[in-house]
């Protein structure tokens, strides 16, 4: 009988050390994973974070404004890409990197329900240069 319960009691040491090690791992995953954030994604989050004070925008729209900001960088840097390795000339490349950035500004215009596109085009300028001047 005494064999019995001793073991039940050591079965029963070892499961809270078993919990105890899976809650400090799944932690330390958490924690991991945010922590591969690159440049690009840490400058959209910023970004977003700063239009949506601004504009005082639900997480919805700041997911949104997020998303469409990486895919800008994302696009920008491709086009960098190509036009380093010569497969585009600079002035294509300036002109594509219009047309995205423009794209770019209507939505993010619609997203936070501004009228006046060129206050707003200022104001998402400034906030660039914030972000760039912090980082």
């Amino acid at each position: 009988m005494s064999i019995v319960i001793f073991k039940n009691k050591i079965f029963t040491e070892m499961k809270k050390y078993l919990f105890i090690l899976a809650a400090l791992l799944i932690t330390l995953t958490s924690f991991a994973q945010d922590g591969k954030m690159n440049k690009k994604q840490k400058k959209a989050k910023h970004f977003s974070e700063a239009l949506a004070e601004k504009y005082d925008l639900d997480e919805a729209k700041t997911k949104e404004v997020y998303e469409l900001k990486l895919t800008q960088m994302n696009k920008s840097g491709q086009i960098a890409k190509k036009k380093k390795s010569g497969e585009i000339t600079v002035e294509e490349a300036k002109a594509q990197n219009k047309k995205i950035n423009k794209g770019t500004s209507s939505s993010l215009m619609s997203i936070c329900g501004a009228t006046d596109k060129k206050a707003f085009n200022a104001e998402l300028k400034a906030i660039n240069q914030e972000l760039k001047n912090a980082h």
